[in-house]
């Protein structure tokens, strides 16, 4: 069950709009435990790992699942908790195994976790360099046991980078639908700088036009918008009514931001005309780096993503027609500057996820100290006395946000160079999967990941172990 664990939020959002109108009324406050009480381990450091990193949890069990790039071996590797033994992580409790070692795959991977009854299925897309396809691989585990039950990877949509220059799945973003099937956004490449972002799902075997192998014509695979310079970063996400939506960054025109691309059928604005193609723009400002999506319940979208203009975290979510500073030609969506993330190079990861009440978490790269810190930053709504350092100011002249640090990198460490990814459990829990490098100077990859410590987390994972794990705080 989950837990209470809000402030009271909509007196104070009340008094807040009553005070100040043009004052956006942003999300609740969530009760989160301060980062320096996170538990932070090392999971997979045998290789040089940890690269292009996803994780996702079981919506039933809880366990944890990571998907991550092998760069020695140029391998796909999934680390999870729940196994009957491990050989990976604090006391040997997770398992590590390679997912995929045919050519260069792995790259680019998204997870997500699903399946009914006592069996798992978790799904993996990916981008297999070696060839220039979009993969994809489903395991099955049973839920009771921890046991792996099957495991395949297929192609979804074969590309041809040795003929016409061709490369699909350059990035990719996997994601589950109400009927418990898979749904991937991704990049295709061309050999010019035309890119384009494409949309494939499974459907009735031979009814479809993509797939290989033993997924011939099960897939479909459809454009959903072609232009230059589209597509490094994107994100899906399936709301209300199981209408698919795909965010994705652009390049083209007067400003880079990102752009959200609504399933409409047909009459769409975007190339393809199946999808509507709306931009979150903000006047002046390239935006759209690094960006993450999801649409939280009730319906509401929000994205985060990096300001390139201001060297920026930012957050934007739709507030209504009209009402906010940013988006489509309405100003519908309030785009708020969260905290200053440095100049120069770009932070190596921004990933959010929404709670059960809609309230954001973002996990991200600050460059802002001249090492790669590892931060988290979450609305705290603005009264005073709620502990804001970050975020906009609320209308008694408090930051709504608090932006803190996980960890500080050094000469010797920098943290999340090459990735991270955040997830939540059933009772909206955190954990951050990430990529550090470490030596004199920092040169080797591990997997690490960081845990908020209530709940299940507390449950014997300081000494790994994982068969101790409930719902009740001890």
């Amino acid at each position: 069950m989950k837990k209470n664990r809000k402030v009271s939020w909509s007196l104070m959002c009340a008094v807040i709009v009553l005070a100040a109108a043009s004052q956006p009324c942003g999300a609740e406050g969530p009760e989160r435990v301060p980062a320096s009480e996170w538990l932070i381990n090392t999971i997979d450091q045998t290789r040089e790992v940890g690269q292009d990193v996803a994780v996702a949890t079981d919506p039933i069990t809880d366990d944890i699942y990571i998907s991550y790039y092998d760069d020695d071996q140029n391998d796909l590797w999934l680390a999870r908790t729940g196994a009957p033994s491990g050989n990976c992580g604090p006391g040997n409790q997770w398992d590590c195994r390679v997912v995929a070692t045919s050519g260069a795959v792995g790259k680019a991977s998204s997870i997500a976790v699903g399946g009914t009854g006592t069996i798992a299925a978790v799904w993996i897309s990916y981008y297999d360099e070696s060839l220039g396809n979009l993969k994809l691989a489903k395991w099955r585990f049973d839920r009771v046991t921890g046991d792996l039950l099957t495991a395949e990877s297929y192609t979804v949509d074969p590309g041809d980078p040795a003929g016409s220059g061709i490369r699909k799945g350059t990035r990719t973003s996997v994601t589950i639908n109400a009927s418990g099937n898979p749904e991937i956004a991704y990049q295709v490449t061309f050999a010019s700088a035309t890119r384009s972002v494409k949309h494939a799902y499974p459907v009735a075997p031979g009814t479809g036009n993509c797939g290989y192998g033993s997924a011939l014509d099960a897939w479909q695979c459809e454009s959903v918008h072609i232009e230059d310079g589209i597509g490094d970063y994107l994100d899906i996400d399936v709301g209300p009514g199981g209408v698919t939506n795909i965010a994705f960054s652009t390049t083209a025109g007067a400003n880079a931001h990102p752009v959200i691309a609504i399933d409409v059928g047909s009459g769409g604005s975007c190339s393809s005309g199946t999808f509507t193609c709306a931009p979150i723009m903000h006047t002046n400002n390239d935006t759209g780096e690094y960006l993450s999506f999801e649409i939280a319940t009730g319906g509401v979208k929000n994205l985060a993503y990096r300001n390139e203009t201001t060297d920026s975290l930012e957050w934007a979510s739709y507030v209504g027609p009209g009402l906010g500073n940013c988006g489509p030609g309405d100003d519908s969506y309030q785009c708020e500057w969260i905290d200053d993330i440095g100049p120069g190079t770009s932070p190596a990861g921004i990933d959010m996820k929404t709670d059960g009440d809609g309230d954001p978490i973002i996990a991200y790269q600050d460059l802002e100290s001249g090492y790669e810190d590892l931060k988290i930053a979450w609305p705290v709504g603005g009264l005073p006395g709620s502990g804001g350092n970050c975020g906009p100011l609320s209308a008694f002249m408090e930051y709504m946000w608090l932006c803190d640090t996980l960890e500080e990198g050094d000469l010797s460490h920098e943290e999340a160079v090459g990735g991270l990814s955040i997830a939540l459990n059933a009772n909206d829990e955190a954990a951050v999967a990430y990529r550090e490098v470490w030596g004199t100077p920092p040169t080797d990859g591990r997997l690490k990941i960081a845990l908020e410590p209530i709940s299940i987390f507390l449950d014997g994972f300081e000494s790994g172990d994982t068969s101790r794990w409930s719902a009740t705080v001890p």
